[in-house]
């Protein structure tokens, strides 16, 4: 995107950045346990791993492994999810 607006020069650093936010989103925010995505860093420093239709942010942008994506995807066909 940095160089289509005219920022060829910026472009490696925001390029480089991305990928250091996905793998910690892949890493860091990805509950094992619950299989799914943390929505939020705690000031403790734990995660909160509540499902929330947060998570499908890092879906939207491409930031999460394919099957990870799929497995949160899938979860909001789930009735826990609802539009009410």
């Amino acid at each position: 995107m940095a160089e289509q607006i005219g920022l060829s020069a910026e472009r490696k650093t925001y390029n480089d950045e991305y990928e250091r936010v996905k793998k910690i989103i892949n890493t860091d925010f990805w509950n094992i346990e619950k299989d799914f995505l943390s929505f939020a860093k705690l000031i403790d420093g734990k995660y909160n791993s509540e499902k929330t239709v947060l998570s499908a942010v890092p879906v939207y942008f491409e930031m999460l492994e394919a099957e990870k994506a799929k497995k949160v995807a899938n979860a909001y066909a789930e009735n826990y999810f609802s539009s009410d």
